[in-house]
């Protein structure tokens, strides 16, 4: 395979915000690298600056903003417009975008100029009823007819696609480098329950996990609860909820580079949001060797979860604290770390994510 020249754009990008789109670009951007392609990113800032994260260089724009009109996406709108003028004109081989209105640039550059190859990766669900509502759904609407490749991360969310736009696409999920989660797990007196995920949002369901560790404690069940994640636990919290937080054991934001410690520290981690796309966070605990606890339903997380690698609740506190209590006697068995190493192998950024995506770069349209 020939070296490719690859710009990758999203409207945010680190150390600014570091959600997960933003981490998929910064870690493909890196996994490209290492094969020998030719990559930069090009995002946004409050001020113009160049930098390198994960040895690859960043080129942060200005952030504008345009009329009115498009509320708090309008800084998005505005760097689509920006992205035409720094990656239009430029050579390039591939532009990959992961957000709206950059997408709609990459989509308009394929058009005028042949040679470039424009992706497109969603990195929520697109489902018409969310997108609609969106003062930039005309936006979206002309990345999924013109874009060349319309990557989902997962198999639900491109069935979402085809039904409400009738665009095909191919269900990629986000990858993890699983060198960054290698190593033993320690053995634990008092087993650990890991939530890691935002405080504050109310689909993450915080408020849930506390009640379901509340009712494991007043059961007479010796097992700690970590909270990781940004933000506050909302004021409005239910007793249980508010006793369960008062006995867990951390509450903390941490930096990416402690979430493998902690995966690894961890008995079992917990994943009880809904709306979730994907659910790296499920990966990169299998990667650890953490089975993990999951809401049964057709989204992304659900999907990533064996009867070998995790356990899939009903949506209430108390099927919640069973399926804890089943999942942690799955992290007791022998061979359950190995099997769920073997589970995220599938989404390792080098051998398995990026040539999937490299095989749509190098592929001819059909759109």
């Amino acid at each position: 395979m020939s070296s490719l020249r690859v710009t990758l754009t999203h409207v945010y990008a680190w150390p600014e915000v570091r959600r997960g789109a933003e981490r998929y670009v910064h870690e493909l951007g890196a996994s490209l690298q290492r094969k020998g392609h030719r990559v930069r990113i090009i995002s946004s800032a409050p001020r113009a600056h160049r930098a390198e994260v994960l040895g690859v260089p960043v080129r942060y724009l200005k952030r504008r903003r345009v009329p009115r009109r498009y509320g708090r996406y309008s800084d998005q709108v505005a760097f689509g417009l920006q992205t035409l003028a720094a990656v239009g004109t430029k050579r390039c081989d591939v532009w990959h975008a992961v957000s709206t209105s950059d997408a709609a640039a990459a989509a308009m550059t394929s058009r005028l100029r042949p040679g470039v190859r424009s992706i497109y990766t969603e990195a929520g669900l697109p489902v018409h009823w969310y997108r609609s509502s969106r003062p930039d759904h005309a936006i979206f609407q002309r990345v999924a007819r013109d874009i060349d490749e319309f990557v989902c991360l997962s198999p639900e969310a491109s069935r979402m696609l085809q039904e409400d736009y009738g665009r095909a696409s191919h269900p990629i999920g986000a990858g993890v480098d699983l060198r960054r989660f290698a190593g033993d797990k320690p053995t634990r007196r008092t087993p650990v329950l890991l939530f890691p995920g935002s405080l504050s949002e109310r689909r993450k369901n915080l408020e849930m996990f506390l009640e379901a560790y509340d009712l494991l404690r007043q059961g007479g069940h010796d097992v700690d609860a970590w909270l990781v994640g940004p933000g506050d636990p909302v004021a409005d919290l239910s007793a249980a909820a508010r006793r369960g937080l008062a006995a867990a054991g951390v509450v903390r934001t941490a930096d990416s580079e402690e979430m493998p410690e902690l995966y690894r520290q961890a008995t079992v981690t917990v994943l009880p949001s809904d709306h979730e796309v994907f659910g790296l966070v499920v990966v990169e605990s299998q990667a650890s060797g953490t089975p993990a606890v999951v809401l049964d339903n057709e989204h992304g997380p659900a999907q990533l979860v064996g009867p070998d690698t995790g356990v899939r609740s009903q949506r209430t506190a108390a099927a919640l604290a069973e399926s804890c209590l089943t999942a942690l006697d799955l992290a007791a068995k022998p061979a359950t770390a190995t099997r769920c190493r073997e589970a995220a192998s599938a989404y390792d950024w080098d051998s398995s994510i990026t040539p999937q995506l490299l095989a749509l770069y190098e592929a001819r349209s059909n759109t």
